[in-house]
């Protein structure tokens, strides 16, 4: 009798499993689908539109650099709102970034959110670098991302003035400010244009650091420290 029992109950907690699981995948099926049908690039980012569906409650976006949406490197987008059409992800890492991106909906039923299956998956890059040009004191300058490429161009004076960025050089002996430039001359008339760093450090063209005191007649001396 006790077998019996046991067999009868083993049948039923089975069909019931069976049962439960039935609902979950009904439930997911009765949910409909949708599709993204426009990507695109932006700095730093990407906007994409999708089909607007009925009868839901939201949607949900997801961008990945795997392709197959490794949860590691995967993230994710809700929209709470069924009417929304389009969605802007913005604030990623880099410029000529490459992501694939997929969407589904979701309904709530008894307090729980019930999804669609994912959409086909669609790539997007978001746009490459975009280099302002070079001045006298920073290198080329993504405008996106902030990236530095090269180097900062040398001053080119004419007549005590920068013809590229217009700095002036610095004719009194007091009052140096940092970014403050000047000329020195060594004893065998060689002349330095020099570029006040703070602390009594100045850097010349060709990155050597100087440093100074001033005479009590009021006239700056310099000598090379490294």
């Amino acid at each position: 009798m006790k077998k019996i029992f046991t067999v009868l109950l083993t049948v039923i907690i089975a069909v019931c499993s069976i049962s439960g699981a039935m609902v979950v995948d009904a439930a997911s099926k009765n949910t409909v689908k949708t599709s993204i049908t426009k990507i695109e690039s932006k700095a730093k980012g990407f906007k994409v539109t999708f089909k607007k569906k009925s009868k839901i409650k939201g949607y949900q976006i997801q961008y990945s650099t795997s392709s197959k949406f490794k949860k590691s490197s995967t993230k994710t987008k809700t929209i709470s709102k069924a009417k929304t059409t389009s969605a802007t992800i913005s604030k990623l890492k880099g410029c000529n970034k490459k992501y694939y991106v997929r969407i589904r909906t979701y309904k709530v039923s008894k307090g729980k959110k019930i999804y669609s299956g994912w959409s086909k998956s669609k790539k997007v890059t978001t746009l490459k670098h975009k280099y302002n040009k070079a001045t006298c004191q920073k290198p080329k300058t993504c405008k996106y991302c902030k990236k530095e490429k090269g180097e900062a161009l040398k001053h080119n004076y004419s007549n005590g003035e920068c013809l590229a960025c217009g700095k002036k050089l610095v004719a009194e002996a007091n009052g140096y400010k940092v970014g403050d430039v000047t000329t020195a001359r060594n004893t065998e008339g060689d002349t330095y244009v020099l570029e006040y760093l703070g602390e009594d450090r100045w850097k010349d063209q060709k990155g050597n650091i100087w440093t100074s005191y001033q005479n009590e007649d009021g006239s700056m001396h310099w000598w090379m420290i490294g």
